[in-house]
């Protein structure tokens, strides 16, 4: 797959552009609000950016209807950065948490959030997040179905910096060198990448981490297809790395009101208000994930 990716200079000289303008959703003055349960380092950010995000399923804020894809509900007119081969094209998150914050959907407006992830999605993944630099730890995340925290239909992963989160070291411990899976009290799938692996290989692991994520799901008899549009949905979240590949089986999406996607289940709690981050306090972070995922 051959495409180039701008330098991080020029994607955030670009992002700021489009924020200024006014079409890219960003609260630059949010701050992290930081609560530690251990072995999390939990980080709430009050962003006035999700005022206006949609839920799942919910209407498309667009005055140009015609601009989206066919089958689409995610218009990325503007905020293109690469075509990714003939399968997928990069662009910005018009709903940003993070500077930069990149969303990668399918050039098939017709892919849903709802099946796995294929072997073309991983390539295009894993080729962008190789292009991206190193010094800022760039993740990608996958919220399969409503059950996993996805709020749109159309298929599409989310690129952010964890090096923006400097000074939080707690924040997705199964990223670090020293997890062990005993600390959560919910199922994490993980393995360490090799510095040599292909985006083949790590499509292998996630293969074997979706079995395994539907067998702690009791849905190891349901019969389901490598990749495609499943009969059977498989709720997971996937946080990719060029280290790490982690895949987290979910039972639901939202409780009483709360949601949480991939970014929650890594401790990482942008919310809309106020009153919302008080409500996620009082229920207790970790004990939500719990009931969200697969508890042990």
């Amino acid at each position: 797959m051959t495409f180039e990716i701008p330098d991080e200079d020029t994607l955030i000289r670009r992002f700021d552009e489009l924020h200024e303008a006014g079409t890219l959703l960003y609260d630059d003055s949010a701050r992290p609000l930081t609560h530690v349960y251990s072995p999390y380092l939990v980080v709430f950010m009050i962003t006035s950016a999700f005022t206006k995000k949609p839920d799942y399923g919910g209407a498309i804020s667009t005055n140009h209807p015609s601009r989206l894809r066919p089958g689409s509900d995610i218009d990325t007119t503007g905020f293109e950065i690469a075509a990714l081969g003939s399968t997928h094209v990069l662009s910005f998150n018009k709903f940003a948490v993070f500077r930069p914050h990149l969303l990668m959907v399918t050039a098939d407006g017709f892919r849903r959030q709802t099946s796995n992830l294929d072997l073309d999605d991983l390539r295009a993944s894993w080729a962008v997040l190789r292009q991206l630099p190193t010094k800022s730890r760039w993740a990608a995340i996958y919220n399969c179905s409503v059950d996993g925290g996805c709020s749109r239909l159309h298929k599409h992963m989310q690129f952010f910096p964890l090096a923006s989160l400097a000074g939080t070291p707690g924040v997705a411990p199964f990223l670090n060198e020293s997890f062990e899976a005993a600390q959560l009290p919910f199922v994490v799938l993980r393995s360490k990448i090799a510095p040599d692996a292909t985006a083949d290989d790590v499509f292998a692991v996630y293969e074997k981490f979706i079995d395994a994520a539907r067998r702690r799901l009791g849905q190891h008899q349901q019969q389901h297809g490598g990749g495609g549009e499943e009969a059977v949905t498989c709720p997971h979240n996937v946080v990719l790395t060029r280290d790490y590949l982690v895949v987290i089986p979910r039972r639901v999406g939202y409780l009483d009101g709360l949601g949480a996607n991939a970014m929650g289940m890594m401790g990482l709690f942008p919310v809309s208000s106020q009153d919302l981050y008080q409500r996620w306090l009082a229920a207790g972070p970790i004990d939500v994930l719990s009931l969200m995922g697969v508890a042990k």
